[in-house]
């Protein structure tokens, strides 16, 4: 994944409140998330943390506020 794929994931997300996560498989509040990041290893777009999954192999969270 380029630079410019995860922005577009970031651009995605940016007004979100809460989504449903592709890890925890719940709905969860993303408001206080500062940015993404890809993780290669996974193939995975989380938080900083790597606790609220945004993206997984393709798929979307998805966006529920």
């Amino acid at each position: 994944m380029n630079a410019e794929e995860l922005k577009k994931i970031e651009r995605k997300f940016n007004k979100a409140k809460k989504i449903h996560c592709l890890k925890l498989n719940k709905e969860v509040d993303v408001t206080n998330v500062p940015r993404l990041q890809y993780n290669p290893d996974e193939d995975t777009v989380t938080s900083p943390s790597r606790i609220i999954c945004f993206w997984k192999e393709g798929v979307f969270a998805e966006v529920i506020k």
